[in-house]
C-alpha cells in the first residue's frame, strides 16, 4: 500500500480508506505540510 500523498495534498484532500494514521506522510513532508489532528469531543450528560 502506496499513497500518493503529495497529490493529496495538492487536491487538499487528505481522507484515504487505505490510509493507517501511521504518520510516514507527516515525518516526511518537506514543507510540514501535513499535521495530525486528533479530536476528542465531549458530550455533557443531560
Amino acid at each position: 500500500m502506496s499513497l500518493e500523498a503529495n497529490q493529496m495534498v495538492q487536491s487538499e484532500d487528505m481522507e484515504s480508506p487505505e490510509c493507517i494514521l501511521c504518520g510516514t506522510c507527516v515525518d516526511n513532508c518537506p514543507q510540514a505540510a501535513i499535521a495530525f489532528r486528533f479530536h476528542c469531543e465531549m458530550r455533557l450528560a443531560s
